[in-house]
């Protein structure tokens, strides 16, 4: 919608609660990256649900809707300080049972942030995946955390960079085996993906679990923005 909408018009007011004590523990490096994808992702419901950006200031948004259906199908808890959208919809109970949902969740990226299509199986134990924030060390890509014990498989990592001189991004995906609840990977990378990495601009990793169909468990998705590698 490209233009204030008129007649009966529902206004939205959103900002991301405690703010200046999340920039104070992050940091302005590090809160700036939360800032850009919390607007982001604001900005990617917006334009999905026909609404209209009327100004935004800081972490601040005033969004403006034709129907208050519209703006409730908006919401959506969004968690800026764990990097967390949280979108809820309703199964079946047979699909639920059966594990046999698949969500598909698409961003289009912008001019701060990459696209980026994940899969994820629904279902009704949640998964309860926690990562660390991988990193590039000596070569190696590292990343840990931990899952519902029940959660079988692997957790899968990825490393997204784009290399210099390039536009596409280039993604590499790794499996770390998920034992008791537990997940843990150390990959070498090769000399050429280390020089890749050091010249690209922005680097970044998801740690996906695609979900149990066997056990009921849903999928999770977690996207981190890494530090600069020399």
């Amino acid at each position: 919608m490209s233009h204030l909408p008129t007649g009966t018009i529902t206004f939205l007011f959103s900002d991301i609660e405690g703010s200046t004590a999340m920039a104070d523990r992050l940091g302005d490096k590090r809160f700036m990256d939360v800032l850009r994808e919390h607007n982001a992702i604001i900005r990617e419901q917006v334009k999905a649900h026909g609404g209209f950006e009327v100004k935004s200031e800081g972490d601040g948004f005033m969004v403006a809707f034709q129907s208050a259906g519209k703006t409730t199908r908006f919401s959506a808890p969004i968690n800026a300080a764990k990097g967390e959208l949280r979108i809820s919809r309703a199964l079946t109970p047979g699909q639920a049972r059966a594990g046999s949902g698949t969500v598909t969740l698409t961003y289009k990226g912008d001019s701060d942030t990459r696209p980026y299509t994940v899969k994820l199986l629904a279902a009704a134990k949640a998964a309860s995946l926690k990562a660390v924030r991988p990193s590039v060390v000596k070569g190696h890509l590292r990343a840990n955390g931990s899952i519902g014990k029940r959660a079988r498989g692997s957790v899968q990592v990825q490393l997204r960079f784009v290399p210099a001189g390039q536009t596409q991004a280039r993604t590499l995906s790794f499996k770390a085996r998920i034992a008791k609840g537990r997940f843990r990977l150390d990959q070498r990378l090769s000399d050429a993906v280390m020089r890749d990495v050091a010249t690209s601009g922005a680097v970044s990793s998801y740690v996906l679990f695609a979900g149990d169909k066997r056990g009921g468990m849903a999928g999770q998705s977690s996207f981190f923005e890494l530090p600069a590698v020399s």
